[in-house]
């Protein structure tokens, strides 16, 4: 009798880690339940970016973080907006379009204004660590007309790309 009923509780328990479905494609709902709180990223390219981002609403972030352009330093904050491209309980994919303004800080202050793409991976590990991998692109508008008399002028357009590495906590 106690075998019967352990095998009918047996067949009665959903698998502890179902397959994706068709339903978990393209859709809005949170993906990977990542801790609360932001996340640091890493970000090596041009330029190269330490970055804080914390959600607000859902699919939507504001950041924050510092950036070097080979000598010059540069700061940001901004928004960021999470689009899920496919998800299941442990995985995401996802485009996460940002704008964000900056103060780029040399031999004087030059404000900027940028525009990129994150394509990101997510992916939550057993104990609670979630990580993110992905691809940055993007451009910077400059607000700064050239100066015939310096030696240091800024391009009216730079670009942004890299790749980079996050965690939540």
């Amino acid at each position: 009798m106690l075998p019967l009923a352990l095998l009918a509780l047996a067949l009665a328990q959903p698998p502890a880690d179902p397959a994706p479905t068709a339903t978990s494609v393209l859709t809005s709902e949170p993906a990977v339940a990542a801790p609360p709180g932001g996340s640091l990223d890493f970000v090596l390219g041009l330029p190269t970016q330490i970055r804080y981002q914390h959600p607000v609403l859902p699919g939507l972030r504001v950041e924050a973080g510092a950036s070097f352009w080979l000598i010059v330093l540069d700061v940001f904050a901004g928004v960021r907006f999470d689009l899920p491209l496919y998800h299941d309980p442990k995985r995401l994919l996802a485009i996460r379009p940002g704008v964000d303004a900056r103060c780029l800080i040399g031999n004087s202050v030059w404000p900027l204004l940028s525009a990129d793409v994150d394509l990101v991976y997510q992916r939550a590990w057993s104990g609670g660590t979630v990580t993110d991998f992905g691809l940055k692109l993007g451009a910077v508008y400059t607000f700064v007309q050239p100066n015939p008399r310096s030696w240091f002028n800024i391009p009216p357009m730079l670009p942004i790309a890299g790749v980079f590495f996050g965690l939540r906590f």
